[in-house]
């Protein structure tokens, strides 16, 4: 929906935090679902894939796992599901604990994907414009902007390693750091000059010549963004002053 795409950045960023802070509160799982669900549905409604977001949350089976074998053997609620020698292993509260990790997750996944829908440039104006420093505000972006290239730097790195027929699961783990080492330091050093070139750059723009700048972008809430702003901020208080 078009409404929903021209949401003022400062009602996102308020509704999605409200979202994510519940979130950390909620202990029913059928709650859980439905704030999940809220999120995903206010996500697409921005324009953001859904299916792509929550692609992501395969990288966290590792920790959803760990999470549900700690909530079984340290916490035991639930059903005994798995048990070897009087040790129990895995029960149905722990389950449910690794998918309250997993829906939380999620939560903070699509809430990130909603914020940057809205655009770098009008994100920086809309902290802005919530009295937060310029300065502050820029420095945000450009580490938000300067984690993606060097991630995208070392795994272009580790595939070069790769076609040269150096296989990283095989080799030693004392040589696997040095070759580890050598993919990192290319990745940082490119990142610095990055920087330094983004620094000079800013500089000859008169950056911080005076303690506050004029913008070409004006943001301006309507009555849809008050309304947004209600619903997830009332929503947000009933859950938080119930779980507590």
């Amino acid at each position: 929906m078009k409404i929903f795409k021209k949401l003022d950045p400062r009602t996102v960023i308020f509704a999605n935090t409200a979202a994510a802070l519940a979130g950390l509160f909620v202990r029913d799982m059928i709650v859980m679902l439905t704030a999940f669900a809220v999120t995903v549905v206010f996500a697409a409604l921005m324009g953001v894939n859904p299916a792509r977001t929550l692609i992501k949350l395969r990288r966290f089976l590792t920790i959803i796992i760990a999470a549900a074998l700690l909530q079984s053997i340290f916490v035991r609620t639930g059903t005994v599901l798995i048990q070897a020698g009087g040790v129990i292993l895995l029960t149905s509260g722990g389950i449910t604990g690794g998918a309250l990790v997993l829906f939380r997750m999620g939560i903070l996944l699509t809430s990130g994907a909603a914020i940057a829908s809205c655009g770098t440039r009008r994100n920086i104006q809309a902290l802005i414009q919530l009295r937060v420093p310029y300065e502050i505000a820029f420095m945000v972006y450009s580490a938000i902007y300067f984690i993606p290239l060097m991630m995208q730097e070392m795994q272009d790195s580790i595939v070069a390693v790769q076609l040269r027929g150096i296989d990283l699961k095989k080799i030693k783990v004392s040589k696997r750091v040095k070759v580890y080492t050598y993919i990192f330091l290319p990745a940082i050093g490119s990142a610095i000059i990055k920087a330094q070139d983004l620094a000079a750059n800013i500089e000859l723009r008169g950056f911080r010549a005076y303690p506050e700048r004029t913008s070409l972008i004006v943001l301006r809430m309507r009555a849809v963004d008050y309304l947004v702003i209600m619903l997830f901020a009332c929503g947000a208080a009933v859950l938080i002053f119930y779980y507590l």
